[in-house]
């Protein structure tokens, strides 16, 4: 056992290295204090059977201190979502369905709200993102100066939690930021061709060179694509953590809306991380399991000394804790029970490789998508 033991310590040593290089560059969104609104802006907000969840980001907007519009592309609601939207002063337009019946679903109902736009800059804003300061919106638009209004700018909402179920996301929203290659030192510091989806922004002349959204028509991932569309024009592609000022609440419809939500996408999205990161996020991942069968080891064995594996097992806790905290907050519990996260990432992630390489379709709000 003591022999079992070491190698197991040697290993969540070798994770705990790895989990401090693949998440060790910020890229924040900096605060801005010299007040610009000379361009004009757009939000549009894709949405489809969003009445539970547009009403925060609406009431958000209205707190606002950057003067904008608010276009929300309707596509094909059952419920209240264009009474709500009307209700807040947004502008509403019924998405148009593509003759061929090919193309349909977020980045039609993105490309077509660029069309009606008519101010100089557009922000593409999911329906489950809300803005908690009146000055968020502000601050992602001095960001986007900063490369001067040119290109794409991308935000990956703080994910914002209020029940256990909604915490099981966390292991893939923390990914979810990591695998973009840019916030690692275990990749060259160059300008991405990805892009987060929640958030972006961009300016109506580089959107219509690049034709936007209608690059991402056969595409899962429609953030890639965009990125892609726009490096192809060597345009700048930047990627932003959404803390303090970009948040939102993912799948509080409850497991099967989680389940939906990750497997459509995310192993196909793992195919786009550098190999050398991939490797050292896979063992920081396995890292969970070596921790705690050593703290099992130091419970059942008199051999071994249960407060060394218990310092093993803490020492690796604190870092997943405190990797998540930059991208969540989540409940302590199950970050502190993280071999249980990590089952449920598997799972989920061999089950979205099942439905990307075996289906090759995968379903969302009641349609099938093509991979």
């Amino acid at each position: 056992m003591k022999r079992i033991s070491r190698i197991l310590t040697f290993l969540t040593t070798i994770s705990i290295a790895c989990g401090s290089i693949i998440f060790n560059r910020r890229h924040v969104i900096s605060k801005a204090f010299v007040k610009d609104f000379s361009k004009s802006l757009t939000v549009i907000i894709p949405a489809r059977d969003e009445a539970e969840r547009i009403v925060k980001l609406l009431q958000s907007l209205q707190k606002q201190t950057y003067p904008h519009e608010i276009i929300v592309m309707d596509d094909g609601s059952t419920d209240q979502t264009v009474d709500i939207a009307k209700h807040y002063g947004a502008t509403v337009y019924s998405v148009e369905e593509d003759s061929s019946g090919e193309w349909f679903g977020k980045s039609r109902a993105c490309y077509q709200g660029a069309h009606h736009a008519q101010t100089e800059l557009l922000t593409f804003i999911d329906a489950d993102v809300d803005l908690p300061h009146k000055d968020s919106l502000e601050q992602v638009v001095q960001q986007y100066r900063q490369q001067q209004s040119r290109g794409l700018l991308s935000v990956q909402p703080y994910h914002r939690t209020e029940t256990y179920v909604e915490s099981l996301s966390a292991i893939f929203n923390l990914l979810t930021v990591v695998g973009m290659n840019q916030f690692s030192s275990l990749t060259d510091k160059q300008l991405s061709n990805q892009a987060f989806g929640p958030m972006t922004v961009t300016n109506k002349q580089d959107y219509v060179m690049t034709n936007g959204h209608q690059c991402a028509k056969y595409q899962i991932i429609e953030g890639f694509a965009l990125g892609h569309a726009y490096a192809k024009h060597h345009l700048p592609v930047t990627l932003y953590e959404g803390k303090p000022f970009i948040q939102f609440r993912m799948y509080q419809q409850g497991l099967s809306s989680l389940l939906q939500g990750w497997t459509k996408h995310f192993s196909s999205g793992a195919s786009q991380t550098n190999p050398k990161l991939m490797l050292a996020i896979v063992i920081w991942l396995v890292g969970s399991m070596t921790s705690f069968t050593a703290l099992c080891i130091g419970v059942v064995s008199r051999k071994v000394s249960f407060t060394k594996m218990l310092f093993v097992y803490s020492i690796y806790t604190y870092q997943f804790i405190k990797m998540h905290n930059r991208v969540g907050k989540f409940s302590l519990l199950l970050m502190i029970c993280h071999p249980l996260l990590f089952i449920f990432f598997v799972a989920v992630f061999l089950l979205s490789w099942k439905k990307t390489h075996v289906s090759t379709a995968v379903e969302w709000k009641g349609r099938q998508y093509k991979i």
